[in-house]
């Protein structure tokens, strides 16, 4: 079992990013939902990738008071994208599992700068 992540660390992250109330946020490898949830919780919108089946299901159950978070069951290789374009891209700890010619460029593509 993973712990979830410190609230100053979520704090940073939304203070860093700028993120505004109605951000959209694509949180690629979401496991069981532990940085999932702090976000879904203060009411942002979400599309959570997983290849885990289980952990996806882990996850539902964390966030089913909060209707603005999608889950998906893909890598986020295969993962097709089509616009709206997301205001965070968030990987906690799953970047390093992502193919090398796509880790950082998928990502910088879906962005909305």
């Amino acid at each position: 079992m993973r712990h979830g992540y410190p609230e100053s660390a979520i704090q940073d992250i939304i203070a860093r990013s700028g993120l505004s109330d109605d951000a959209y946020i694509l949180e690629i490898g979401c496991g069981a939902g532990q940085a999932t949830y702090p976000f879904a919780k203060r009411d942002y919108t979400l599309l959570c990738l997983d290849i885990g089946a289980h952990l996806i299901e882990q996850a539902k159950r964390k966030c089913v008071d909060y209707p603005s978070v999608v889950f998906h069951q893909s890598t986020f290789e295969d993962w097709q994208q089509r616009p709206p374009y997301f205001d965070l891209v968030l990987s906690a700890t799953a970047l390093h599992w992502i193919r090398d010619e796509v880790r950082y460029s998928k990502p910088a593509m879906v962005w909305n700068t």
